[in-house]
């Protein structure tokens, strides 16, 4: 094997965690999909929410970034496209609707109440494409911390904001969905409060809900503690399935304190002993330079990645997919796993892509069939035409396996270390 390959020595601290869970009502902990996090919608998204093994996201676009003008019709191309990679690698949906466009009521940063025949319109169009598409993989929230500032304008004869969010937002929701959708699941009223304002929530939520739709809440270091946290929001909501959909570190950047919070919100969960609780979603697994998320603006894993990936049951031990459908990418630092572990297909940083057995390198890119300089990196690409390539910074092609005019192929890895691109029918179209 030529020189010129990189070579890399990982080190994988793996934290066990063994829980004695015969007779107990939190068994459910030993459920990947219970374990979630709060991300974006794009499709280097799906595939860093796959390297983290999470069995749930809460991801989709605004409202507001939908639909421009109201009533106007809504093209899902793009989400679909990023919903339909988050569901082919086995993780299911949480998506928040909310965000209204200035023409339907919202103001320059979609937080004022909408316009409400616009807010059905909106609902109607997204339960009546995504509930036939996914089924119950996919749930629907409505609106996001209403409690707080990202509701304004409701009306004064209204006492509080969750009177203005049960009359204004939920209510017509679930009509909307008991008469189009009647199978979807919606979820509410996304709190980080259980004052006044969560209990008249609470009133419109049960007034109008179905019994698949679930209680949301956020918690954010609080007083009192998770725990008790969880346990006031479920007994409020009498005993109804809840899920924390928003709690994590959103203070001073430090990464060993954020890895700490992140392992007590984790050992919470797992050791809870109220059954109605069910999920939690960690804020925040996006690439972002902030103090919140478990990645880094580059892509780079904060300690609190490892630790939260930890708890996980089913987690991939390497990370990443073993299968590229249409339309995928990695990204430098993003790779493909043989099913067994043994098999690593990293797009590295330096733009070589290389395939290592054990850690050893067996084949890249840049000496096939001759040895050479493949540029800056890019992106590796599983086309929808049906060919794998691989462009440099400047979108230039350095690789590609000659396999296009055959759309919705995808590539696989081996546990024997070999490379395919497979046709829809799984006929070979090239292989290495």
């Amino acid at each position: 094997m030529p020189s010129d390959i990189r070579t890399h020595k990982l080190t994988i601290v793996c934290a066990m965690l063994f829980v004695l869970v015969l007779g107990n009502p939190w068994q459910a902990a030993a459920q990947r999909s219970g374990f979630g996090a709060v991300t974006g919608a794009a499709m280097v998204d799906c595939q860093d929410n796959a390297e983290l093994g999470v069995g749930i996201i809460r991801a989709g676009q605004d409202w507001r970034d939908l639909q421009s003008s109201p009533y106007q019709t809504i093209d899902w191309s793009y989400q679909d496209s990023v919903f339909d990679c988050f569901i082919n690698q086995g993780i299911d949906i949480f998506w928040t609707l909310a965000y209204a466009p200035v023409a339907a009521g919202g103001d320059h940063d979609g937080h004022n109440l909408p316009d409400y025949g616009a807010w059905q319109n909106f609902v109607w169009q997204a339960l009546t494409h995504y509930h036939p598409r996914y089924g119950n993989r996919i749930t629907f929230g409505i609106w996001n911390e209403p409690d707080g500032t990202f509701l304004r304008g409701c009306p004064s004869y209204y006492n509080d904001k969750g009177q203005c969010w049960g009359a204004q937002l939920w209510a017509p929701a679930v009509a909307i969905r008991n008469q189009y959708a009647p199978g979807a699941r919606l979820a509410g009223p996304e709190m980080g409060t259980y004052d006044s304002r969560f209990d008249s929530a609470l009133g419109y939520f049960n007034a109008w809900a179905q019994p698949q739709d679930v209680i949301t809440t956020h918690w954010y270091g609080f007083s009192p503690g998770l725990a008790n946290w969880m346990n006031t929001v479920i007994s409020k909501a009498g005993g109804r399935e809840t899920w924390l959909t928003e709690t994590g570190w959103t203070n001073t950047c430090h990464p060993q304190l954020q890895a700490d919070a992140i392992n007590h919100i984790a050992t919470t969960f797992v050791q809870r002993s109220n059954p109605a609780w069910t999920k939690i979603f960690i804020y925040r697994s996006a690439r972002l330079w902030d103090c919140s998320s478990l990645r880094l603006g580059d892509g780079t894993k904060t300690f609190a990645f490892n630790t939260y990936k930890s708890y996980i049951p089913g987690a991939p031990s390497g990370g990443g997919f073993t299968t590229m459908t249409p339309g995928q990418t990695l990204y430098p630092g993003q790779a493909l796993y043989s099913p067994n572990g043994r098999f690593q297909f990293i797009y590295q940083t330096d733009g070589n892509l290389v395939l290592y057995d054990n850690g050893a390198a067996a084949w890249a890119i840049n000496c096939w069939p001759e040895c050479r300089n493949v540029g800056v990196p890019g992106r590796a690409t599983m086309q929808t035409d049906g060919n794998f390539v691989v462009y440099d910074a400047y979108n230039s092609p350095v690789f590609h396996t000659w396999t296009f005019g055959h759309d919705g192929s995808y590539l696989t890895i081996g546990d024997d270390g070999s490379l395919a691109v497979r046709s829809p029918g799984g006929s070979i179209l090239w292989q290495r």
